[in-house]
């Protein structure tokens, strides 16, 4: 039995421990946690999961927004648009650590002049999408621009290279 299976036994006795009855079957099957979703952001949806079966209320403020990324390929460099409409440059970070890109920041609503805000379908709040870099790129030189609500990240494509970390500035 690996770790993760030991830890899903342990929880599932915590479960029959409190509620006294025996956890209930999951329609969804265990998967691992998916490359483009942000490893704490999915724990902390799985541990919201589990309060609501035991009946607890969750008090966990709206979880982080993830934007929506397109990317290409070119024979010199790879090209990543990231969507961020309303994102202000000075909102926004961009981090590589190690082969990791990590794009971050927080979407506000405008205020409208006494108005209260009552349905927003646009995502905003604190937002966050982790990424690995593709094949081949190079974890160095990597350019960022925000032009028209769209990030656009420049990497280089040369083979491998070592482990880094750095800050990379929007243009």
């Amino acid at each position: 039995m690996n770790d993760l299976d030991n830890a899903i036994v342990q929880v599932e006795r915590l479960y029959q421990t409190l509620t006294g009855r025996p956890p209930p079957v999951s329609e969804r099957p265990y998967a691992p946690i998916p490359a483009e979703r942000d490893p704490v952001q999915q724990v902390e949806q799985e541990l919201d999961r589990l309060l609501a079966l035991l009946g607890a209320p969750v008090v966990r403020p709206m979880p982080a927004w993830v934007p929506r990324v397109t990317l290409w390929e070119g024979s010199g460099e790879y090209l990543l648009l990231v969507d961020l409409p309303g994102v202000r440059r000075d909102q926004l970070e961009v981090t590589l650590r190690d082969h990791t890109l990590v794009i971050s920041g927080v979407r506000t609503l405008p205020g409208q002049n006494g108005h209260q805000l009552r349905l927003a379908e646009v995502p905003h709040g604190r937002f966050q999408r982790v990424l690995s870099l593709p094949p081949g790129a190079r974890s160095g030189g990597l350019s960022a621009q925000l032009r028209d609500g769209v990030l656009e990240v420049r990497i280089p494509r040369e083979g491998p290279s070592p482990p880094t970390t750095e800050t990379i500035p929007v243009a």
